[in-house]
Order: C-alpha cells, then structure tokens, then sequence
C-alpha cells in the first residue's frame, strides 16, 4: 500500500477524532450525573 502524507486527510481525521472524544466526555459526565 503507497501511504501519502495529505494534511488535509490527516487535520480532518484529527477533527473527527476530536469531536468524538468530545461526545464521550459529554456522554459520561451526563452518566455521571445520572
């Protein structure tokens, strides 16, 4: 497999990556709550 190194791939997967995190930190702290 060739692997190019595209910023704009490797920022928008970061992204994702990040609001993910985001809604399992929301998720939880309303488990938590409960």
């Amino acid at each position: 497999m060739l692997v190019v190194w595209n910023p704009g791939e490797e920022r928008g997967a970061l992204e994702s990556a990040g609001v993910s995190i985001s809604i399992f930190n929301i998720v939880s702290k309303v488990f938590n709550i409960a």
